[in-house]
Parts: structure tokens; sequence; C-alpha cells
């Protein structure tokens, strides 16, 4: 499952992220922040969240990922699919496992890391390739992903393969209004009028696409009131 929050500078998407993120904790389960613009510091320290801040800290969490969790829990789906059930039956039957929740804050930073490393080794090569396998197959496995993501940033990604994975479910949220310049190119408002549509909303009003099959159109998003550390920035 990825959702993704889209919207021009400064207008929620990390406290958006923020809000997310004391949510899952809150429900339980185990969650990791990918922070590589080191926004998530305070956030992380108070819900006791794991934070990832390099590639390589992330490239070892994934291989631990994809081997004592991603790969059980496509057995298991598998077995229950096999037997006939459908997606509703196998999401109750992956209940059993661990809920996990990933906030990616700033997603084209993370995938462009990926695809165009600093260094091209083979630890690089399958960091990209357990990326596009997780994220190809890794539907109901009881793992949520997060992201943050502008329109501007995301169209160099249009043709990468993993940019495409990520956001070919077309859920999310997204701030600031004018869907028509500044959303994500895939997601669809038509649940609002045109005019409705490319109406400018202030920050922190959210805006939710047809694809996220709910009523509601639009939520308020309260602000994160966090203490801030040194070396953490609004």
């Amino acid at each position: 499952y990825s959702f993704i929050l889209s919207g021009d500078k400064q207008k929620g998407k990390t406290n958006a992220l923020k809000a997310l993120i004391m949510s899952a904790s809150a429900k339980g389960g185990r969650v990791i922040i990918v922070d590589y613009n080191l926004q998530l510091a305070q956030v992380a320290a108070e819900t006791g969240a794991c934070r990832i801040t390099t590639e390589k800290e992330w490239g070892r969490f994934l291989s631990g990922l994809l081997k004592d969790e991603v790969l059980p829990r496509n057995k298991k789906k598998m077995l229950i699919k096999d037997s006939g059930a459908d997606n509703m039956e196998i999401f109750d039957g992956m209940s059993s496992f661990e809920k996990i929740y990933i906030f990616i804050d700033d997603l084209a930073a993370f995938i462009g890391s990926i695809c165009h490393p600093q260094a091209d080794d083979e630890e690089a090569m399958r960091t990209l390739a357990n990326m596009e396998m997780i994220m190809d197959r890794g539907s109901l496995h009881n793992i949520f992903w997060f992201s943050t993501l502008t329109r501007e940033a995301a169209q160099p990604l249009a043709g990468i393969e993993l940019y495409k994975l990520f956001v070919r479910e077309h859920k999310g949220m997204h701030f600031g209004g004018q869907t028509g310049t500044t959303a994500i190119a895939g997601m669809n408002y038509d649940n609002f009028s045109r005019k409705s549509a490319d109406a400018a909303r202030p920050a922190g009003i959210a805006m939710l696409p047809a694809a996220n099959d709910t009523d509601v159109k639009e939520v308020v998003i309260p602000l994160v009131r966090l203490q801030i550390n040194a070396g953490e920035t609004e």
C-alpha cells in the first residue's frame, strides 16, 4: 500500500507526515522513518521510530526487511491466494503479521539515491532490485508506505520503474489545491468540480483523490507541535 502526500512547498506535506507517524505509532506496529533531509528527528524520538538518514542505512534495513518480513509474508499470501481466497480474505489472513509503516520524506530524493547512487557498486544495484521487487509484489503484506512529493520533483521520475510502482495506486492527499498545475500526474480529482479542483487551498487543507474510494473529499490536518532539537528544522 503506497500513499502519496503531494503539493507545493510549504503547504503542509511534512506536517501531515508527522501526524501520520504519530497516528501509526499510537495504533501499534513498527514505524520506520526515512529522513535524508534531516527534518524528522524529534518526531522519531517522541514515537520511538527507527530513523534512517543515509543510503547505506537504508540498504542494510532493506536487506533485513526482505529476508525477515517480505519473504515469509509473501509465502503465506500465496498459500492463502492458492486456496481461492479473494483480496479481502487475503487481507484478513495476513492480519496476523505486525503492521510495518514506512514514512519517506521526499520521495524524489529517495528514488534518486537508489536509481542514481553516488557509488556504482553491487550493493546499490541490489538495493534497486530489492525495492522494485518489494513494491511490485508486496501488496497485502501489511506493509504501508507514506511519502511526500512535489509535482516539480516528480516530473523527471516519470519514466523510472520504481517511481511508477510507488504511484500506481493513485492514492494519497494533495495540499494547496490547484490540482491542474500542482498535483501529481495520474492523480484523479474528478470527485471535485473543475472550479473547486483548480482553487487554491491554505496550508494544512488536504484534497483526497477519487482513487481513495471514500466520500470524504477534504480533510484538515492539525499542526503537529514538537519541541525542536538542535539539528532539526521546520
